[in-house]
């Protein structure tokens, strides 16, 4: 079993005076192995992470960490697409917490483009963990909420309907004697 990963401290955001917990991110990006192939997902670990962190709300981290695992998938390859995707989502969500709805609203529809190419490709339902069909239609579920008159104070209701699709990455990951996630304020490496 590999050191567990920690939870960064506190999540950042961009303009707000915070300052990002590197430490955990470049462990996790540390553990990144060429080439990320679909069908060993269970066994990426700072991919999980990734997940993991944005299930928690933290999407710049979340980010960070799966921009290491795209860079490390085939070009042109579905994984690459839907890491590409996964990113956009988490940069999305970061982008609402901003009280930024036109940029979400733009990333939200080119990570739903991207998951239509995946699907497209043949990825057939589900990829790496995640029902497409499911996260797709999430995707075309958040623009009411996303309209211009809107200025959500915390993510919009519907943004939790987008996460969830992810909760496949992670289910099954933190049982005990397979922990690998540890927040800041536990003690303990494993369950």
């Amino acid at each position: 079993m590999s050191a567990p990963l920690a939870l960064p401290r506190r999540a950042h955001v961009p303009g707000a005076g915070t300052e990002p917990d590197r430490a955990p991110l470049e462990a996790a990006k540390a553990l990144v192995r060429r080439p990320v192939i679909a069908a060993a997902w269970e066994g990426n670990q700072p991919y999980r992470y990734g997940a993991a962190l944005c299930l928690e709300g933290f999407f710049w981290e979340a980010h960070e960490v799966w921009e290491a695992v795209w860079l490390a998938c085939p070009p042109n390859s579905r994984e690459r697409r839907f890491l590409r995707a996964l990113i956009q989502i988490a940069n999305a969500a970061l982008k609402l917490r901003m009280g930024r709805a036109n940029a979400a609203r733009r990333l939200l529809a080119e990570a739903e483009e991207l998951i239509g190419e995946c699907l497209a490709a043949g990825a057939g339902a589900g990829l790496m963990g995640v029902d497409l069909p499911e996260l797709r239609r999430a995707l075309a579920g958040t623009e009411p909420e996303l309209r211009p008159e809107r200025r959500p104070e915390r993510l919009p209701v519907t943004a939790e309907a987008l996460l969830r699709p992810l909760r496949g990455i992670v289910e099954g990951w933190t049982r005990p004697g397979t922990c690998i996630i540890v927040h800041a304020n536990e003690r303990k490496a494993a369950l």
